[in-house]
């Protein structure tokens, strides 16, 4: 095998020393390439000569069978020639420095000149360096190109990152993973995310740069937490937190608590994440960084209506007007999209498609593939509320494909049970309960109690509809507990009026009423309208059960003006209640 390979590598020389000067000086600077292929922009960075004249001498390296073209316009070595060429490169070790950092130089600056011109941002590298891309680079001057070069020159730059932190390029390293970050993010590559970052913090603590080792923390903690992976997630912002107040930067120290708020809401305490996403607010305005403040408004609005605070309007809407005037499309598609979120709770449907459409054409047009999938999901909620229920499906379907696409299992799950529902409208029981049982299970397996809740609510829903009484005794029992527990009223207001159906339907008025009467209370205090609406329906319904029309007029009445008043299918059905029995 040894003389073999030594006969291989003869020939490989041959072939080398028949190149033309030009051919040959390339051919083996090709060799020092980290990554898997390389395009004429990048091998004019590498041979310092212009585009046009690369792609000459590829195409000539080409036709002598030295390289292969396994993408049009897109180069490579087999793995023999590529160590042949790499050998004969560092035959000048002078030369090979040289080359390889101006390589380096041009993944670095065309990354950053990207990631410019991507809306997409990520806590921890909005302080990257501007750029202008090099000369030799090709364009990548609007969100489409930019996204595009990215995903071509992908595993190249993952290259570069390994290669320049292993090499003595700290710099490089941290710059250009920072640079790809809003890419990944907005893609669903966060396991990506974590490796690029945790090479990039090892980098860092060899030359003790801490603002660099805080950046990398808040980004994996970040992917961490998109993959429910929060005991590390809560780790990694502990740890950049810390870093960030030894270094007294308020602004990092905003970017720690912004995500530790995200933290607090997916582990189901609302109150904390509130607490968090105030603090972050505050050191945002001490550091005077609107973008920030921006960002974190945004986040406690979205908290705000986890929790039930009617304050979330108010947040919401400040985040969206200064968004705007900061000409920031990612906050305010983001904003939009936690307007809709307040607005579809107080029943304000038309508003709240408009703001969700909205909000799903910016993040559309800017590439936010997670943004795009939950504007869809939420929009389909409005749809299915109103009575659209073809439009509906569709969409959810089409949410459910994203994020299953992107891997996010947690939003998978919600669009699963909201898909049960809509099968279940559909008389599709076995189906729907197919679909909620299999969200539960994704719920459970990522932690997310406010999801397990809501699939066992709409499980016990279900099997109410279908008649399996014992069934959604069960399950709404258990709903009603775990919303108890995580302290969201507004879920424990929608069981209190599914227990009642439940009751009411099992011929027992006296329980379902005193359900229905605590959930009207509840919706009430809340602002929660459709839930006002069904409880009051609940207590008309439970009165005219027990032969009393005189005491069931009232409350029908009032259930009929609010389903009108919020535009759901509901009115209907208790306009026909009241006229059947000539209320």
């Amino acid at each position: 095998m040894e003389a073999e390979n030594m006969s291989v590598a003869a020939a490989f020389d041959l072939s080398y020393q028949d190149l033309g000067g030009a051919e040959r000086l390339l051919f083996r600077r090709l060799g020092l390439q980290p990554g898997p292929d390389i395009d004429a922009n990048a091998a004019a960075a590498l041979d310092d000569i212009s585009p046009d004249e690369a792609r000459r001498r590829l195409e000539n390296l080409y036709d002598e069978h030295l390289i292969t073209q396994p993408a049009f316009g897109r180069y490579r070595f087999h793995d023999l020639l590529r160590e042949h060429a790499r050998t004969v490169a560092n035959s000048d070790p002078a030369d090979a420095r040289a080359a390889t950092a101006r390589l380096l130089d041009y993944y670095r600056d065309t990354a950053l000149a990207a990631a410019g011109n991507i809306a997409a941002r990520v806590l921890g590298s909005r302080r990257m360096p501007p750029a202008e891309p090099p000369l030799c680079a090709p364009p990548v001057s609007d969100s489409v190109r930019a996204t595009q070069w990215f995903e071509d020159e992908r595993a190249n730059l993952h290259a570069a990152v390994d290669y320049a932190a292993a090499n003595g390029y700290p710099e490089h390293t941290a710059q250009i993973a920072n640079a790809l970050a809003g890419f990944m993010f907005t893609r669903g590559y966060w396991d990506e995310v974590i490796v690029l970052q945790r090479i990039a913090l090892a980098a860092a603590r060899r030359v003790g740069d801490l603002a660099s080792q805080a950046a990398a923390l808040i980004q994996m903690c970040l992917a961490q937490a998109l993959i429910w992976d929060l005991p590390a997630a809560i780790e990694s912002n502990r740890r950049a937190s810390a870093l960030y107040s030894e270094l007294g930067d308020r602004r990092g120290q905003g970017d720690a608590m912004h995500s530790l708020s995200l933290l607090h809401q997916m582990a189901d305490d609302m109150s904390a994440a509130v607490g968090s996403a105030e603090q972050a607010l505050a050191l945002y305005r001490e550091a005077s960084d609107r973008l920030g403040q921006a960002d974190a408004l945004n986040q406690l609005g979205a908290v705000q209506a986890l929790a039930d605070d009617p304050a979330a309007f108010g947040a919401a809407q400040q985040a969206l007007e200064l968004s705007r005037e900061l000409s920031d499309k990612m906050g305010e598609a983001a904003a939009l999209d936690t307007l809709g979120r307040t607005q579809l709770t107080i029943g304000s449907y038309a508003a709240a498609a408009a703001s969700f459409r909205r909000s799903l054409q910016i993040f559309r047009k800017i590439g936010e593939r997670q943004g795009e999938a939950v504007c869809l999901a939420r929009l389909s909620w409005t749809q299915r509320l109103t009575g659209d229920s073809a439009a509906a499906y569709a969409n959810q379907q089409d949410a459910f494909k994203l994020f299953s696409d992107l891997a996010d299992w947690g939003n998978a799950a919600i669009c699963l049970t909201e898909l049960g529902i809509q099968q279940q409208a559909a008389g599709d029981y076995p189906a729907g309960i197919a679909s909620h049982q299999q969200a539960l299970q994704w719920f459970q397996k990522v932690g997310d109690r406010t999801g397990q809740a809501v699939a066992l609510g709409n499980l016990g829903a279900l099997h109410t509809a279908s008649g399996d009484y014992p069934s959604a005794a069960t399950s709404l029992s258990q709903a009603l507990q775990q919303f108890r527990d995580i302290g969201s009223s507004s879920g424990e207001a929608k069981v209190l009026n599914d227990l009642g159906e439940l009751f009411s339907r099992s011929l027992t008025s006296l329980p379902a009423r005193d359900h229905h009467f605590r959930a009207l209370a509840m919706s009430r205090e809340l602002g929660l309208p459709l839930e006002e609406a069904r409880a009051l329906e609940g207590v008309g319904n439970s009165y005219l059960s027990e032969q009393d029309p005189s005491q069931a007029a009232e409350p029908l009445r009032k259930a009929l003006s609010i389903y009108q008043r919020i535009g759901v299918p509901g009115a209907q059905r208790v306009r026909q209640t009241l006229d059947e029995h000539g209320l």
